[in-house]
């Protein structure tokens, strides 16, 4: 299995006001860019697995139907073991992804002002 790297932190277009990076900023950055390509392209496509071979046919068995909307789909979903994992690692990546945005900002906000 392959998947396309996201481009390095350094190599995207900055704006003006960004502040510099030091190397563990850009190395966690990077990081955090990579795990979340991941999460999206490795992890996510198992939510359709689990719902078409499990979450539905549960369903569909438990209620004698399919689902009636969208809602009803989310409460199912959320009892799965792989969308509880894929949601899991979603947010953290992104609180993640914040957390260091905001240390770096935090640290340079007075030469930001």
């Amino acid at each position: 299995m392959s998947y396309q790297l996201p481009p390095v932190w350094t190599k995207l277009k900055q704006h003006d006001v960004f502040p510099d990076f030091n190397h563990d900023e850009r190395a966690r950055y990077n990081f955090l860019a990579n795990l979340n390509r991941f999460v999206s392209t490795v992890i996510a496509p198992g939510n359709k697995i689990a719902y078409e071979q499990r979450v539905e046919p549960a369903f569909h068995q438990e209620h004698g139907r399919t689902f009636n909307d969208r809602f009803e789909v989310g409460a199912a979903m959320k009892n799965n073991p792989v969308y509880q994992m894929w949601a899991a690692l979603r947010r953290s990546t992104m609180k993640m992804r914040q957390q260091n945005g905001r240390a770096v900002v935090f640290r340079r906000a007075a030469t930001l002002a």
